[in-house]
């Protein structure tokens, strides 16, 4: 039968492990009972880490560590057959970051959708213009698989950015009156999520593209003064 991989997930409940791919999970090795005849003698397994282990039967793989490792193990029968198998293990258990993130406040053509004369915003602050976003998120293990973004308080409702152009790179842009509060997701090749919903900073646009109004005018009664009240928010 040979040898096989076994994922163990945090609830220690068994899910088979695909070779060379990327996984948060803990990884344990188990070799099966594969001979029908005369039975299998002995099984052994080195991994490549920078003190390989040699070992037999179950063991966990990995549990904090992290990185790529190839496992090369070799099972013999007690009729002096041999089996030799090498499998890699990739696992991931850090969480992709933002790498630089950037707002603008810019023009916008409706007609070609495209911005114009762009300035640096800072959030939190009130512009009359469009608000253009562009973040860049790393992940130095497994790869950044998407880039998400939700608005005020859409915390499950997120919208990631076109795999097929760049997956790690982002661009959504704020047209929205008012304040609207921008939340991140980020998710690696390993299924590792960073969000910025709780116990990271929100980010605060706030836009106002309404011009005031004067509401009315009024003549004082005994000044030739006029006073008028206008909208000042």
């Amino acid at each position: 039968e040979g040898l096989k991989f076994i994922e163990l997930d945090e609830g220690f409940s068994l899910a088979t492990y695909d070779n060379n791919t990327w996984t948060n999970e803990s990884v344990v090795l188990k070799v099966s009972k594969g001979d029908n005849l005369s039975g299998v003698k002995s099984v052994s397994c080195t991994d490549s880490r920078p003190t390989a282990n040699t070992f037999s039967g179950w063991r966990r793989v990995m549990n904090n560590s992290e990185g790529t490792f190839t496992f090369n193990c070799s099972v013999s029968d007690n009729a002096g057959n041999t089996n030799t198998s090498s499998f890699t293990v990739k696992r991931d258990i850090t969480l992709p970051s933002p790498e630089a993130i950037s707002f603008k406040k810019c023009n916008y053509n409706s007609s070609n959708k495209k911005y114009s004369n762009c300035k640096e915003y800072e959030p939190g602050n009130w512009t009359n213009k469009y608000v253009k976003i562009e973040m860049d998120a790393k992940d130095d293990l497994s790869g950044v698989e998407e880039v998400c973004y939700a608005t005020s308080g859409e915390t499950t409702n997120y919208k990631c950015a076109d795999t097929k152009v760049k997956a790690d790179h982002l661009t959504p842009a704020i047209h929205a009156q008012g304040t609207s509060y921008i939340r991140f997701a980020i998710k690696d090749k390993a299924g590792n999520w960073y969000k910025n919903d709780t116990g990271s900073p929100l980010y605060t646009v706030k836009l106002d593209r309404i011009a005031p109004v004067i509401d009315k005018f009024e003549n004082t009664k005994n000044t030739k003064d006029i006073i008028f009240h206008s909208d000042m928010g």
